[in-house]
């Protein structure tokens, strides 16, 4: 059994457990998957890391596709390059990246913290922003 993320042209997000990567690209190519949500039929899958859930009729197992090794690697190395090339400038995040986006002060890459309100100011003045959640990792 696979779980796969999927995401409808509506962008509900959901899992869809499949005998095999097969068997969801018959069901997504014949419209056979609906959202849960809205019923849309326009169905695509979402990356992720999914989960192969493999046994006998006895006892199931879960095993992750992506070793776990490799995860932590991965996260450890988008975080190293995000202190190397982005200046912290902590909570003062959100008065940067506007001051930026107007031109008052120059352009460079940061990195740093913002409320939920100031989160909703930098969309609402269209200022592009990534935020992310990384597990800390000691050095």
């Amino acid at each position: 059994m696979i779980i796969y993320n999927l995401i409808c042209g509506k962008n509900h997000i959901f899992e869809g457990w499949f005998k095999n990567s097969e068997t969801m690209n018959e069901q997504l190519k014949k419209g056979g998957i609906a959202c849960p949500a809205c019923n849309n039929r326009n169905i695509k899958v979402k990356p992720s890391f999914a989960t192969k859930i493999t046994g006998n009729n006895e006892k199931n197992s879960v095993e992750p596709q992506k070793d776990k090794a490799n995860l932590l690697q991965f996260y450890k190395t988008v975080q190293n390059i995000i202190e190397k090339n982005f200046e912290d400038v902590g909570p003062k995040f959100a008065d940067q990246a506007l001051m930026m986006h107007w031109e008052d002060i120059e352009k460079k890459n940061i990195r740093g913290t913002t409320t939920k309100e100031e989160e909703k100011e930098l969309y609402e003045a269209k200022v592009p922003f990534i935020k992310l959640k990384l597990p800390k990792f000691d050095a």
